[in-house]
């Protein structure tokens, strides 16, 4: 899907690794790609593979780089290639003309795994087994929006009246243009030494407009190369992110170009990561390899820089001149490909603006910490005080049982109470007659496994609860495996259960349940445990995972209900809910709103079971587990369906 450079690159590494063959090629995009409308570089040594695939594109070299108007610099062994758009374009037409290909000029309106994966438009639906999105992404989350801005550009391709041009220096940033709160320069091409494209790029929030380009610009050239005429022109938006976009979850979707992580958050240059993603692709099995591995340090750095262009616009210019001027132009351009060792880059950085890189870290740090707060109270609320001589056996004070009881009524139950959004039950997202009954008939054999086996309802109940858990945290940190899922979910609970049995066995007692007697025996297998649960977060690398798997070593500190509570509340519910909001696309009062009718349910009977005075705590804590577990069933149901659903 689409037709930009990505799938131009992978047409032609697919055709040279003969993959073509034999298949059926549909290609999608709102255009037909007819037009010259954008230019691709990349530097590179003149023997790299990249330049013998496309020494037949290329269509200018140069040898030499210029910041401002100063002093032109060797880049040697490197050079700076161009191809131009249309040529592309033109290659991956006759390459794919020789297989059994179609072209629909439309619009894609989404994608869906059914026996084969789904891809439907506004005109009509197709089927196909691998898909190859390069259609961009929207960003969604407000940490991500944060520190995103865009390269936006505007360029003209001319010709002067009198010879100029240094045809063999490309001019990479002059930024003796008006700065207007972001980052502005020109970026010189010269194909000849009275033509080439010149043009005004801003790195900035606000995008780039055509008359206050053409202004600039204009003003520009008359002042530094004299009289022209416009023979071109040329446009183009690139996003700058501090987050990588990800794979995708979809079976057989490949994600490529912009969407599929190519473009180098803090230039905008992508052409190379698109070969080398297509290399990866064609080279793998089954195209299991979708994405580059990209280097932790590299996107710090990005992010470090996008921080800087978004509160301090106007420094921007001042670290690309000094980053040119205390470097060599080929250790700069081979750092940019990400290619230099740590202490070389450290060198750099010590001669850069130091001060406002330190800035940047301080702002990086509260920016990050902010997806982990909640991780950190978490961790944090472990340590209140929960005394043995609390409100019953089961050591909760009553301060504890507040606060769980607020955070049930602010997160906790309201994200449960909007299965009908999830349209697993019945269909049309509203709360009807028959959405009531069938969500109670799910309820029903819960209950009565309770009343016949109370052992095997709770057995029924841990499993279909670590089944819920596990697969709303994968969904969260981006684990495909539902096995991997599920191990996370058991993991979780049977470690809150061992480290707390004589709390455990107390309920367990309440429900005429037989209790654990080999203490030690069960006790030493939480060290086994708590290790299986620090080996998922390292090998996905989700720091976020990790600090909850803290929370759930520390967890043994505190009562058994108390712990549980945390989790669910802070953690679970909470990405729960987001991960509704963010497929409803709505806004949290919304969310409240249509939750509320099952909220004040939900409180009734929480009130009746917890301010029972004919029953004590222990008591009332058996009768809601039970209740929970029969209000849990539908609910996990539900959220099966929608992450399933998602994950088509």
């Amino acid at each position: 899907m689409g037709w930009g450079a990505s799938t131009c690159v992978l047409i032609a590494e697919m055709h040279k690794n003969r993959i073509l063959e034999g298949k059926k090629i549909l290609l999608i995009d709102p255009d037909d790609k007819k037009e010259n409308d954008k230019t691709f570089c990349f530097w590179a040594k003149e023997d790299e593979e990249i330049c013998q695939d496309y020494s037949k594109l290329i269509s200018t070299s140069w040898d030499k780089i210029q910041i401002n108007n100063g002093c032109p610099k060797l880049i040697d062994p490197l050079k700076y290639f161009h191809i131009k758009s249309i040529d592309l374009y033109d290659y991956s037409r006759e390459i794919i003309s020789k297989y059994d290909f179609s072209c629909i000029k439309t619009l894609v309106l989404s994608v869906e795994n059914q026996v084969f994966l789904s891809v439907k438009t506004d005109q009509k639906e197709y089927f196909g087994h691998y898909v190859f999105d390069s259609r961009p992404k929207k960003i969604r989350e407000p940490f991500q929006k944060k520190y995103s801005i865009s390269q936006s550009f505007y360029g003209l391709k001319i010709k002067l009246k009198r010879r100029s041009f240094e045809d063999r220096v490309y001019r990479m940033m002059d930024f003796r243009v008006s700065q207007a709160k972001a980052t502005q320069f020109v970026y010189i091409l010269p194909y000849s030494k009275d033509t080439a494209l010149i043009e005004l790029t801003r790195f900035g929030k606000d995008i780039l407009q055509i008359n206050e380009a053409e202004n600039i610009l204009n003003k520009f050239i008359e002042c530094n190369f004299g009289e022209y005429t416009v023979v071109g022109k040329e446009r183009g938006i690139i996003p700058m992110t501090p987050v990588s976009p990800g794979g995708n979850t979809k079976a057989n979707v490949i994600n490529i170009g912009t969407r599929g992580g190519n473009v180098k958050p803090s230039t905008g240059y992508a052409f190379k990561n698109m070969y080398d993603q297509s290399r990866l692709i064609c080279n793998s099995v089954s195209f299991k390899n979708k994405s580059l591995s990209k280097k932790n340090r590299f996107l710090f750095y990005d992010q470090l820089l996008l921080i800087i262009l978004t509160r301090w616009p106007e420094k921007g210019r001042f670290i690309f001149e000094r980053l040119f001027k205390t470097n060599s132009p080929v250790f700069v351009l081979n750092f940019l490909d990400e290619k230099t060792k740590f202490f070389g880059e450290l060198k750099m950085f010590l001669k850069l603006q130091i001060g406002i890189f330190l800035k940047s870290v301080f702002f990086w740090i509260l920016w990050k910490g902010k997806k982990h707060i909640f991780s950190g109270a978490m961790i944090l609320c472990v340590f209140l005080p929960s005394s043995i001589q609390g409100y019953s056996d089961l050591s909760i004070a009553p301060y504890q049982i507040l606060l769980l009881a607020l955070g049930l009524i602010v997160i906790g139950i309201p994200h449960g109470a909007l299965d009908h959004f999830t349209e697993a039950i019945d269909k049309g997202k509203k709360i009807t007659i028959k959405f009531v009954a069938r969500y109670l008939a799910l309820m029903i054999p819960i209950f009565l496994i309770w009343l016949w086996q109370p052992s095997l309802a709770l057995i029924v109940f841990l499993l279909y609860s670590a089944w819920h858990f596990g697969q709303t945290d994968a969904k969260q940190w981006g684990v495909e495996s539902k096995a991997i899922g599920f191990i996370w979910g058991a993991i979780l609970l049977s470690y809150l259960f061992i480290t707390h049995l004589n709390e455990f066995n107390i309920i367990l007692s309440a429900l005429k349940i037989p209790p654990f007697e080999n203490f030690q025996g069960i006790r030493g297998l939480r060290y086994l445990i708590i290790v299986l649960g620090f080996i998922f977060p390292l090998i996905f690398r989700r720091f976020e995972w990790f600090l909850v798997v803290v929370f759930l070593l520390l967890s043994q500190y505190t009562n058994l209900i108390f712990s549980f509570g945390i989790y669910f509340v802070l953690h679970h519910s909470r990405i729960g809910w987001h991960h509704l909001k963010r497929k409803l696309q709505v806004s949290h009062s919304y969310m409240f709103k249509k939750a509320l009718p099952f909220n004040l349910g939900a409180i009734a009977l929480f009130c009746f079971f917890f301010v029972n005075i004919e029953s004590g705590v222990k008591e009332n804590t058996a009768y809601f587990f039970v209740f929970l577990s029969c209000v849990s069933f539908p609910h996990v149901l539900c959220m099966n369906a929608f992450y399933s659903k998602q994950a088509e």
